[in-house]
């Protein structure tokens, strides 16, 4: 067991077997209520109790499941010093979350993240929300858990795609991140990582977590705009998605967002084209296509995505300009188009 960071009163931990997983566990106390979705679930026999128990996947992501978790609470009397346990992914992590800060105002949160998406971002920092009224996220709070432990050893059965999202936020923090180090490891180790190698996968969680702390360190609640860096390219990843029906999964939207960024930050001289380059080439050489473009007769749906009003008008965008720097621009509808459209100049 290896403690690889201690922030804002959360300790994260790497636990090299289930062994040592089920040991920290078993050291959060004696009242915990486990929280899994129902693929985790599958991870843990026999199944603890008092447990809950949710559907996997965003749908989840309600009050009705936040209460479902406080009912528990009350029916297995649990007291103040009582631990909520998160045994999955964002998901399972943000409604437990925000049911423990809840729960007597404020009982224990830990984490047992399951997902490579999870161990390098969600479960760090302690925001949690909900979706509400058809809006993704923006009823939760700020709560972060007492312990994060992380076992790679749960990535093994990981589908390719949840692997492949983890992987996509991995390469963004890497481009964010003032040093190199997470970068270095993602060009130079890619073979190990694409096989998850443990060792190497670790590693890269270590790194990761480094440049997704510092972040949180320095804009705890995002009041300062300092962590607005960690939301580069999901305004076009997430109007891909409406688009495309939800099509695209996050890891391959992500992938595609930011790297039409980069190219608009070369376009608009904010950048070089070696940086926007190598921005594209690292998302290409794990998979992702970054090629893909829309039609012609959906650009008009997705300027309205994006939130253009008028004809020529610009929108506020987060665009990567070199290693370790996000600058927000208004860029124009025009500079977009190009970017977007498949044969935009003809």
């Amino acid at each position: 067991m290896k403690t690889i960071a201690d922030t804002m009163g959360t300790e994260i931990l790497i636990a090299d077997s289930f062994s040592e997983l089920a040991w920290e566990v078993g050291n959060l106390g004696s009242q915990i209520l486990w929280v899994f979705d129902s693929n985790t679930a599958l991870m843990v026999r026999p199944l603890p109790e008092p447990n809950v128990i949710l559907e996997p996947g965003e749908d989840s992501r309600r009050m009705s499941n936040v209460l479902r978790i406080l009912d528990s609470a009350y029916d297995a009397k649990l007291e103040k010093k009582s631990v909520f346990l998160a045994f999955g992914g964002g998901v399972v992590s943000d409604i437990t979350g925000l049911a423990a800060s809840m729960w007597k105002y404020g009982s224990g949160f830990a984490c047992v993240p399951t997902t490579l998406l999870s161990m390098v971002d969600c479960c760090i920092g302690g925001r949690n929300g909900i979706n509400y009224k058809g809006n993704g996220r923006i009823v939760g709070s700020y709560y972060p858990p007492v312990k994060i432990i992380i076992c790679p050893e749960t990535l093994k059965s990981l589908t390719k795609t949840e692997y492949a999202n983890g992987l996509a936020q991995a390469i963004r923090l890497a481009i964010i991140s003032e040093d190199e180090v997470l970068g270095r490891t993602l060009i130079l180790e890619r073979q190990d990582i694409l096989a998850r190698k443990p060792e190497t996968v670790a590693r890269m969680i270590e790194q990761a977590v480094y440049v997704k702390q510092k972040f949180v360190e320095s804009d705890p609640i995002e009041s300062n705009g300092f962590s607005d860096a960690l939301k580069v390219g999901n305004t076009l990843a997430d109007a891909l998605k409406v688009l495309t029906g939800q099509s695209f999964t996050y890891g391959k939207a992500l992938a595609w967002g930011l790297s039409i960024c980069a190219n608009i930050a070369e376009e608009t001289r904010n950048c070089t084209s070696q940086f926007a380059g190598s921005v594209s080439r690292l998302y290409q050489s794990y998979g992702f296509d970054t090629s893909f473009r829309i039609s012609r007769g959906q650009w008009q749906e997705l300027r309205k995505l994006l939130g253009f009003t008028a004809p020529g008008s610009n929108i506020n965008l987060l665009l990567p300009v070199s290693q370790g720097k996000v600058i927000r621009a208004q860029v124009g509808e025009e500079n977009i188009r190009e970017q977007v459209i498949q044969n935009a100049l003809l």
